[in-house]
């Protein structure tokens, strides 16, 4: 059984989805953050202090990890797209669905000061999306709107994981 791996912009909803869809499905749910920082020796922000290159490092050891894990819903971290490898990793066990949020919406959400990349303040939220979209887009098997709420976009991956099983 394939995972599912929701990859998107922070505060697109990849947690909170993925955690719901799991408890629908009855997959494991993880969140490659958490693993993260569960399995190395330094938090995402340490990580973020030593230069974004050194934490992207240990999000591809994550990813490659996760990877390894059968028929689980994955939340990857917002910028794991900017490596070819984690991307690759994920792709080759699992189905990767684009969690795509409107950057107008997660600015009213997002908590800035627990995200590292977004300390310069929301407009960053918009730089990231212009920049990220694309390769979003290029690893994405899949896509899911979460412009209406989450009930509308669970309803989304519900059909995305039933058509897998087909």
């Amino acid at each position: 059984m394939k995972n599912i791996v929701l990859i998107g912009m922070p505060g697109s909803g990849k947690t909170t989805l993925g955690k719901m869809l799991a408890a629908q499905l009855g997959r494991e749910f993880y969140d490659a953050d958490d693993v993260l920082e569960a399995r190395e020796p330094y938090s995402i922000k340490e990580f973020f202090a030593q230069g974004e290159d050194v934490f992207r490092a240990a999000e591809e050891r994550t990813a490659k990890y996760l990877a390894q894990k059968q028929g689980c819903v994955i939340a990857a971290g917002g910028g794991v797209v900017k490596r070819a490898g984690s991307m690759a990793a994920y792709k080759e066990t699992g189905c990767v669905v684009f969690i795509n949020r409107p950057p107008e919406a997660i600015v009213g959400d997002v908590e800035i000061n627990t995200r590292p990349l977004l300390a310069q303040g929301v407009q960053r939220i918009f730089e990231l999306y212009r920049e990220r979209e694309h390769l979003y887009k290029k690893y994405a098997d899949c896509t899911v709107d979460n412009a209406n709420g989450v009930e509308d976009a669970l309803k989304q991956l519900v059909n995305i994981a039933g058509e897998m099983e087909k």
